[in-house]
Formats: structure tokens, sequence, C-alpha cells
């Protein structure tokens, strides 16, 4: 059988990656940091457990991303006021204007992309991630 998807989802994430590359080569982020600062932007300050829901890494990959952020000076861990146990990440004054390049940078990515097709494409495209992921789980938890 023919791979219809995963080629393509490949593909297209590789091209986001050069993409975040090309446009923040000023900024030496990798795509996943770029992501992480992205969502800080947007949500303000957030759990871990928060920003490992939004892009399901690996604990491990996940606390190697914050640590890289950390040690730049992006963003700081504090623990979390409703939750001694956990930790709330903000970004710094430093990392403010590089999460907000980076937001906008996949915002105007996202446009461009989104400009070509109509909602119900979206709505199905959505849904198909979504049934690849959870097939991924569930082929994961199993």
């Amino acid at each position: 059988m023919a791979l219809r998807l995963i080629t393509h989802l490949h593909r297209a994430t590789h091209q986001v990656g050069l993409y975040v590359h090309r446009e923040l080569s000023e900024i030496p982020v990798s795509q996943a940091e770029a992501h992480v600062l992205s969502h800080l932007s947007g949500s303000g300050p957030c759990s871990i457990a928060d920003v490992h829901r939004s892009f399901g890494h690996r604990r491990s990959t996940l606390t190697s991303i914050l640590n890289r952020l950390e040690d730049r000076g992006l963003i700081a861990r504090e623990i979390h006021p409703d939750d001694r146990r956990s930790y709330l990440l903000r970004l710094t004054r430093e990392g403010r204007p590089v999460a907000s390049k980076a937001r906008r940078t996949l915002e105007r990515l996202e446009a461009a992309a989104l400009a070509s097709v109509g909602e119900s494409q979206v709505a199905a495209f959505v849904a198909v991630i979504e049934a690849i992921q959870a097939a991924a789980e569930e082929e994961e938890s199993e």
C-alpha cells in the first residue's frame, strides 16, 4: 500500500522547519524551540504540562528544549503558584521579542497557506491530523 498521508505530512513538517530556519536565521532557534516560544507568546505563562499537551514531545525531549531556551535566557521556570510540585514557564524580557517574532513568522506562514483553502478543507485537514495522532498514540499504548 502506498503512503497517502505520512510522506506529505513529513515533507510539510520539514518545509516548516526550513521556513523557520530561514525566517529566523538571526535568532538561532530550532523548529521545536520556535514553536514553544510562539506558544508562550500567545498563551502567556503556562505549565510545562500545558506545553507537553500542546506539542506531544517526549518528556525528555521537552526538558532538553526548555533547558536550551532557559540557558539562552529566553524563558524562566518558576514554581507554579497554584501547585508547588510543578513549574510555570514564562518568557523573559530577552525572550519576549524573540517569541513574538517566532509567533508572527508562524502566523504569516499559516495565513499564506490558509489563503488558498476553504474552511471545510481546514476542518477536514484537522480531522485527518487528529486521526493520525490518535492512531499513533493508540499504537504506542499497545
